[in-house]
């Protein structure tokens, strides 16, 4: 499975606040004590966060190809398009996982949670940025060395693993691939209200 280190490592320290905030308004009820994060929370949160990761790191590798290698903007854009129409479907469904951490982070009932929901949110948009350096530092030296065919040449390099799938999404982290897969989430709603006694019955 294909999963950034650095990913884990964030979302095992948020997810571990949010099972003993969890925990702590359960003590009526004394669970068994979890010796890690759920595995099920952290993919829940990863196919909210990693996807997109990828679909903006791309982005960005994209604007800068098509900015300081015009010459390569062609296959570029073509395997960005067809990058976006493969993983399309997921990266929906992603979108609605990373939407329940964003409401999470706006309403969950305690500042604890919102706090913890709103660290990995933050945290995220400094691993885009870091992991966007990481592509494209060589390019940035080859630029600043005047060697415009050198960053013609990386990106062509790097659009064709985009384009041999190597950043598809079940490629990356099949995991996270069968979780989309399933559809959407269900709504977390209000707690269900008893049922009607006469229910199902005439």
């Amino acid at each position: 499975m294909y999963r950034l280190e650095s990913i884990q490592m964030m979302l095992v320290t948020a997810l571990a606040a949010l099972v003993t905030t969890a925990c702590s308004r359960e003590a009526q009820t004394p669970p068994v004590p979890p010796l890690q994060p759920d595995a099920r929370s952290e993919l829940v949160v990863s196919a909210g966060l990693v996807p997109q990761m990828d679909e903006a790191v791309l982005r960005n590798t994209v604007d800068f190809c098509v900015e300081h290698a015009p010459q390569a903007r062609k296959a570029v854009e073509a395997a960005w398009t067809l990058w976006l129409d493969r993983n399309a479907a997921r990266l929906a469904v992603a979108r609605i996982y990373r939407q329940r951490l964003e409401d999470a982070a706006a309403n969950a009932p305690s500042e604890s949670e919102r706090q913890a929901n709103q660290t990995l949110l933050d945290q995220h948009a400094t691993l885009i940025g870091s992991f966007t350096n990481q592509q494209l530092d060589v390019m940035r030296v080859a630029l600043e060395h005047e060697q415009p065919e050198a960053v013609e040449q990386l990106c062509m390099e790097q659009f064709a693993k985009v384009n041999a799938g190597e950043w598809d999404i079940g490629q990356r982290d099949p995991e996270i691939a069968a979780l989309l897969d399933a559809g959407p989430p269900k709504p977390a709603g209000p707690a269900s209200a008893p049922a009607s006694p006469d229910a199902g019955q005439r």
